[in-house]
């Protein structure tokens, strides 16, 4: 048998089989460079990650001479601060719930902190008598309602039934509607 030529052995393969093979030698080292991208890319953030623990881990650092029963002491008063801080929050939100309903209404708290800041430091006998005058306006114009109804109820008996108040309940007490006629209103209150 006649021994194949180097030519003949390759025979079968087709005509730009170096080209392809040129082509998948490129392909290979792209995806070796991408390879060793991603592994940099992962190598740094180990890295990044072991940097982190390592400060948490010094952090802690404290702590390594504690006991298992202190630990669960930390955990319990870990709990309670939780707690407390929850029960805060809820009591602030109490305080603070009307507040924001008054300003909802028109109320303006800073024009009740004025008064506050300007009366605040004054002494307390002071501070009582300011304290005190909301109670005692509202006092004097009880006091002087009164002291008008009183007035118009003599005015209203005293005039005979033809001249008494016929404004037809637009009399500042509103008692008068009751004799309201048809004539003119001689008097007026």
């Amino acid at each position: 048998m006649p021994k194949p030529t180097r030519c003949a052995t390759f025979s079968h393969m087709s005509k730009n089989a170096e080209a392809e093979l040129r082509e998948t030698i490129a392909r290979h080292e792209e995806a070796q460079r991408n390879l060793d991208t991603l592994e940099g890319r992962r190598r740094e953030e180990q890295a990044r990650e072991r940097g982190v623990l390592e400060t948490e881990s010094k952090g802690f650092s404290a702590y390594a001479s504690c006991s298992v029963a202190d630990a669960d002491r930390l955990v319990a008063l870990a709990a309670d601060l939780r707690r407390v801080s929850e029960e805060d929050g809820r009591q602030r939100l109490r305080i603070h719930q009307p507040a924001r309903l008054a300003g909802r209404k028109g109320w303006e708290p800073e024009r009740n902190q004025l008064p506050q800041g300007r009366f605040g430091a004054l002494p307390r006998r002071s501070s009582a008598c300011c304290a005190g005058s909301p109670r005692s306006l509202s006092a004097f114009q009880t006091e002087v309602a009164g002291s008008r109804a009183a007035a118009h109820r003599e005015h209203r008996n005293a005039a005979p039934r033809s001249t008494r108040c016929a404004t037809g309940g637009a009399c500042r007490a509103g008692c008068c509607s009751r004799w309201a006629s048809a004539r003119p209103p001689r008097a007026r209150c």
